[in-house]
């Protein structure tokens, strides 16, 4: 009689289910933290390219506040780029975990670099 457990082709099924499951764990992981926030800018009219999206998860960046903040912007009539946008959130990412508006912090920043430049020119 032949144990089953031992075969080979059983082990590598096994590990080819179990690979299988974590790399769907993965991608869903993945699929909620990108796809939620582009779904978001399609509906309020902002084109945001999901490659983007991966690159500031990568970056350890919260699309869903950038992208938030982005859409929040477009809608006031703003100009802000979402690479400002992104590059004031990680300077100032202690600030906004803690309740801070980014768009705020935006908007300060900003200012001060165009009277910094303003007062150097």
């Amino acid at each position: 009689m032949v144990d089953l457990l031992a075969t080979r082709e059983f082990q590598i099924g096994v590990l080819t289910g179990v690979v299988g499951v974590v790399v769907i764990y993965l991608v869903l992981l993945l699929a909620g933290a990108v796809f939620g926030p582009w779904v978001v800018a399609k509906a309020s009219g902002v084109d945001i390219e999901i490659p983007r999206l991966i690159g500031m998860r990568l970056r350890r960046t919260d699309p869903k506040v950038v992208v938030g903040a982005f859409v929040r912007d477009r809608k006031r009539g703003g100009q802000h780029s979402l690479d400002v946008i992104e590059a004031v959130y990680i300077a100032f990412k202690q600030d906004v975990e803690r309740g801070g508006d980014l768009l705020e912090l935006v908007d300060r920043e900003t200012a001060r670099a165009a009277a910094k430049a303003k007062g150097s020119a």
